[in-house]
């Protein structure tokens, strides 16, 4: 999917306490960087989908937010599961920690 121009954005324009996923499973999503509201629950599950940056930002490309979790199932790099990061050229900062879901564990390889 092709949002370069705009940003994922979580909880931004809404009130109460939403809650938004975002799975990438085997596909690529092209966007700004993701955003994070002031009430939302967000997530953001990486299961062999790519991430590819749409412009430079000064802002994260994916932020620290303690109201963010981001989720890697698999190995980085990998397209059988983990997390694919395309700068795409660009000067970006992931600033969020990437965590192993619940009684994964990690390797090498």
């Amino acid at each position: 999917m092709d949002k370069r121009g705009r940003s994922v954005s979580f909880g931004e324009l809404g009130t109460g306490t939403p809650t938004g996923i975002l799975n990438l499973s085997g596909s690529t999503l092209i966007t700004n960087n993701v955003a994070v509201g002031a009430t939302p629950t967000a997530t953001i599950n990486f299961n062999g989908g790519t991430l590819r940056a749409g412009s430079a930002r000064s802002t994260s490309f994916i932020p620290l937010s303690s109201r963010l979790t981001t989720y890697v199932n698999g190995a980085f790099g990998s397209l059988g599961g983990g997390a694919v990061i395309d700068t795409n050229g660009r000067n970006v900062t992931i600033a969020s920690a990437c965590f192993l879901p619940s009684g994964a564990t990690a390797s090498a390889g």
